[in-house]
């Protein structure tokens, strides 16, 4: 589509700078070529701003499903876990795990990192919180030092959902479905759900307060 796009306005911009030169240097042309040129120079200006907007929104709908993962995590999980251990703690603080890639997120991928916790001196363990309101309850990591101190820690698995729409998109695109693309790709929605989570939280006062973005074990602070 981009291309069939660049090649349409090459074509008609050089219609356009054909017939401006004929309006300019030929004195005596078989045509009128002012007409013809301000015609052909206007459908090119028009073409190339509808192809742009066209453009610009296809690349808003890219990352619309994203941007939707990212409002039903926070709204969903964040902000009722956060609320519901305020009332219970002077000052919760929640990690949000971000992944280099997609895949970082599946179970025995997970299953390593939390191993690795141990090489920290950390311990960890699963508690449950109750949301209230008819909420029920969802299960949240609590990350322990050696002092005894301790953090929340969340995995947004909701993530491992965009792995069929990167299959998609990457299926209709001729010899391009590979693991670099794939990962380029997952990389670019996986940056988009950052940003919406994050303006998100700011926007509740959450961040970076209660909540803070990692995926290292070294950057968690107690």
């Amino acid at each position: 589509m981009r291309i069939l796009s660049i090649t349409f306005q090459i074509i008609l911009w050089i219609v356009t700078l054909i017939l401006t030169l004929i309006w300019i240097f030929w004195k005596n042309p078989p045509f009128e070529p002012e007409p013809i040129t301000v015609a052909i120079g206007l459908i090119a200006t028009a073409s190339s701003t509808i192809l742009n907007i066209y453009e610009d929104k296809l690349k808003v709908e890219e990352f619309c499903i994203a941007n939707a993962l990212a409002v039903g995590y926070v709204n969903n999980f964040i902000e009722p876990v956060i609320t519901q251990l305020i009332k219970t703690n002077k000052l919760p603080l929640l990690y949000i795990y971000i992944p280099n890639n997609i895949s970082e997120l599946y179970p025995k991928s997970i299953d390593r990192w939390i191993s690795n916790l141990r090489e920290s001196d950390l311990t960890n363990k699963t508690i449950s919180v109750k949301l209230g309101e008819g909420r029920g309850t969802r299960d949240v990591m609590t990350i322990f030092n050696a002092n005894g101190s301790n953090v929340y820690f969340d995995f947004p698995n909701t993530l491992l959902t965009l792995n069929s729409l990167i299959e998609y998109k990457l299926e209709s695109k001729k010899n391009s479905f590979n693991n670099e693309d794939k990962n380029e790709l997952g990389k670019r929605y996986i940056l988009k759900f950052r940003e919406t989570a994050e303006s998100l939280l700011v926007e509740k006062n959450l961040y970076p307060k209660y909540v803070q973005f990692t995926n290292a074990i070294n950057e968690i602070n107690f």
